[in-house]
């Protein structure tokens, strides 16, 4: 049994996510991800979505709801994955418990202020998004170079999200007074690699367009990005108001707010 490398952030220059995304698992152990690796029990339910995953031939968004509530994971089941003191350079925590070159399975974590930029999703074929708190979300209309909010949503503890994932743009996060986790699965049908891997990042705040190559945080480093291109990227003052909204206070945190004026 093998480890890639993860390293911490302790800059703006973060982390590889190729090298963070690949943890192996053997049916009992897990490595933990972490300054140092820690090799501890895998959760039950994660020895089992892994087990379905891995034999399912065809997956889509009923299985998945299947498997979910099968073997429901607890906050404690998740702790080892919870990065509530994420560094300022990311806006918001994002661990990976698992991937394959099908799909992987990731922990958000969502402090008051936590947001994402509005982004695709790579070459994943289905998701799924589990809440174990309330949370945020926008979701945006785009066609070509223009992106538009179609809805403002809450989102309460306990929801299942599986989108139809071809084409959905979004941004969540948490514009509550109270931390929150979210569980992730990504996969593909189609792509062997990263599910995510490619995902459209749309940088309203820059008038761009980028690709990442899994993560979509605000200010994202320029090793998340899979290349330097750029595509233009235009909206409404309606969808420019709300996503300055909703991302102020990350801005604020990191001395960035004059980029919002």
């Amino acid at each position: 049994m093998g480890i890639k490398k993860f390293q911490h952030c302790n800059s703006r220059s973060g982390i590889d996510t190729k090298e963070a995304a690949y943890i192996q698992i053997s049916q009992s152990v897990i490595y933990a991800e972490g300054v140092t690796p820690v090799k501890k029990p895998a959760p039950a339910f994660l020895q089992n979505w892994i087990q379905e995953l891995s034999t399912t031939e065809r997956l889509d968004a009923g299985v998945l709801r299947s498997i979910l509530k099968q073997n429901t994971p607890s906050l404690e089941d998740l702790s080892a994955w919870v990065q509530y003191d994420h560094e300022p350079c990311f806006s918001y925590g994002r661990s990976t418990l698992w991937s394959s070159e099908r799909c992987g399975i990731h922990v958000m974590t969502w402090n008051p202020g936590d947001f994402t930029a509005p982004h695709g999703h790579g070459e994943a074929d289905w998701a799924l998004m589990y809440f174990l708190g309330d949370g945020d979300q926008r979701v945006y209309e785009v066609s070509g170079g223009q992106i538009k909010l179609q809805a403002r949503q809450k989102i309460p503890a306990g929801s299942v999200l599986t989108p139809h994932i071809a084409g959905f743009c979004h941004a969540m996060g948490n514009l509550g007074s109270k931390p929150f986790l979210t569980l992730h699965i990504y996969g593909s049908d189609h792509h062997r690699g990263i599910p995510t891997e490619g995902s459209k990042i749309y940088e309203i705040e820059k008038n761009r367009i980028r690709r990442s190559k899994g993560p979509a945080f605000l200010e994202m480093a320029e090793n998340f990005y899979i290349d330097n291109s750029t595509e233009a990227l235009n909206c409404d003052q309606e969808t420019r108001q709300d996503y300055y909204e909703c991302i102020r206070s990350y801005f604020q945190r990191t001395g960035l707010d004059a980029r919002l004026r």
